[in-house]
C-alpha cells in the first residue's frame, strides 16, 4: 500500500471512530438525562446501565477473537449499520410514543446492550485494523492519532449532547445521533483493508467450530496477559479506575440538575 493510499485510508478509518465515538457518547447524554427527567431515579438509572451492559462484558471476551477471525472492514460497517438503525428506532418510539414511559425504559435497555455488545466487538477490529494499513514506522503516531480522536470525540460528544439535549429534546438529539452512525458506516465502506482478503473461510465453519476457535484465541489472549511482566497489573489498575469512576457518570446529571 503506497504512502498516499494508507494516509488516505487512515484518514477515513479515523473520522468514522471520531463520528461513532461521538454518537455513542451523545446518546449516553441523551438517555441519562431523559431517564432523570421522567423518573427522578438515580437506582433505576444505575440498574438500567448495569443490565444493558453485562452482555458487552461476555461478548468483550470474545471481541478480539472475532476481530482476528473475521473481516474487520465487514464488521466495522456492520457495527456502525446495528448502531445507527437502533438508536433511530429508539427516536421513533420517542416521538410517536412519548408518554409510554415503562415501554421507553425497556427499549432504552435494549438499544443500550446493542450499543454496547456492538462498541466490544466494533473497538478491537478498529484497533487491529491500524496495524494492517499504517507503515510500520507510522505506527505510533497513528495510535496516538486514533487515542487523541477517541478523546476528543468523547469530550465534543458529551458536551454538544448536553446542550442538544436542551435544544431539541430527547427524540431529535437521537434521530441526529442515529444518523451520524450510518454516514460513519458509509464512510468506511471506501476503506481499503488488506486483510479483506483473509480469513473468509471463518465464515463457512459450522458454529461449535467458531466458538472453539474464539476460545482458544481467547485463552491465549489471557495466558499473555498473565505471563507477560506489567501487563496484569495494568489491566487491574485500568479496571479499578473504571469501577470507580462509572459511578460518578451515572451521577453526574443529577449533581448538575440538582445543584
Amino acid at each position: 500500500m503506497t504512502d498516499k493510499n494508507w494516509a488516505r485510508n487512515y484518514a477515513i478509518l479515523w473520522q468514522g471512530q471520531f463520528v461513532s465515538i461521538l454518537g455513542t457518547h451523545a446518546y449516553m447524554i441523551a438517555v441519562m438525562f431523559w431517564i432523570k427527567q421522567n423518573t427522578g431515579s438515580a437506582t433505576l438509572l444505575g440498574l438500567i446501565m448495569m443490565i444493558a451492559n453485562f452482555p458487552a462484558l461476555i461478548m468483550g471476551v470474545f471481541g478480539g477473537a472475532i476481530a482476528d477471525r473475521f473481516n474487520r472492514k465487514k464488521i466495522i460497517i456492520a457495527m456502525d449499520m446495528v448502531n445507527g438503525i437502533s438508536v433511530l428506532s429508539l427516536a421513533a418510539v420517542m416521538f410517536y410514543i412519548p408518554d409510554q414511559h415503562s415501554f421507553i425504559l425497556v427499549y432504552i435497555t435494549l438499544i443500550t446492550m446493542i450499543l454496547a455488545i456492538s462498541g466490544s466487538i466494533f473497538k478491537p477490529a478498529i484497533l487491529a485494523a491500524i496495524p494492517d494499513m499504517v507503515p510500520k514506522d507510522k505506527l505510533d503516531t497513528a495510535n496516538a492519532a486514533s487515542q487523541a480522536g477517541q478523546q476528543f470525540a468523547q469530550m465534543i460528544g458529551s458536551g454538544a449532547g448536553g446542550i442538544l439535549f436542551r435544544i431539541l429534546g430527547a427524540p431529535v438529539l437521537l434521530l441526529i445521533d442515529g444518523c451520524t452512525y450510518l454516514f460513519s458506516a458509509f464512510s468506511e465502506s471506501f476503506v481499503e483493508m488488506p486483510q479483506e482478503k483473509k480469513a473468509e473461510t471463518e465464515i463457512k465453519k459450522t458454529f461449535s467450530q467458531l466458538f472453539k476457535t474464539f476460545l482458544s484465541d481467547t485463552k491465549e489472549g489471557f495466558h499473555y496477559l498473565v505471563n507477560k511482566h506489567g501487563m496484569k497489573e495494568f489491566f487491574i489498575l485500568g479496571g479499578t479506575i473504571n469501577f470507580l469512576v462509572i459511578p460518578c457518570t451515572i451521577l453526574l446529571p443529577f449533581y448538575i440538575e440538582d445543584y
